[in-house]
């Protein structure tokens, strides 16, 4: 969220950018071994809800925490906690989205209303969090037409 604020402030479009671009861009430091926890996510969407853990999993998890207190910190010299807090407000109602669904599957019906978080938008594609272990993707021309209003 803060990351998305400093681009705001800077006229820039605000995206959501990798643990990896942010301790370089802030602090400066380039992280390696993030690539294999990276690459068993983008295997297993899934994989951090799996045991046991793989080892690649939590390597990428400690080195991510590892780094967020001198990140805040960096990042917290180009915008307020404060305004990084009001703007995380929204965020917090993320884990209320479509509980009323039991599984992904009752999700998966033509006509279901959905609720989601925009994660990623650009010309292409529209990426949505659902709450869910499924992910809503936006990509056709006639459905990006239809998606014109939704805000990052």
């Amino acid at each position: 969220v803060a990351h998305q604020l400093i681009c705001v402030k800077k006229g820039q479009a605000p995206y959501q950018a990798s643990l990896a671009e942010l301790v370089e861009t802030y602090l400066g430091t380039t992280v390696k071994g993030l690539e294999s926890g990276r690459a068993a996510l983008n295997l297993d969407f899934c994989g951090f809800a799996k045991r046991p853990l793989a080892f690649c999993l939590l390597k990428y998890a400690a080195l991510g925490v590892f780094y967020l207190p001198r990140l805040a910190l960096a990042m917290s010299c180009q915008i307020s906690p404060e305004e990084v807090i009001k703007a995380s407000e929204e965020f917090v109602l993320y884990r209320h989205l479509n509980e009323a669904f039991p599984n992904p599957k009752e999700m998966n019906k033509k006509g279901t209303v959905l609720e989601g978080v925009v994660v990623v938008r650009n010309p292409e594609k529209i990426i949505f969090k659902l709450n869910s272990d499924v992910t809503g993707i936006v990509c056709t021309p006639a459905a990006l037409k239809r998606f014109q209003d939704v805000q990052y």
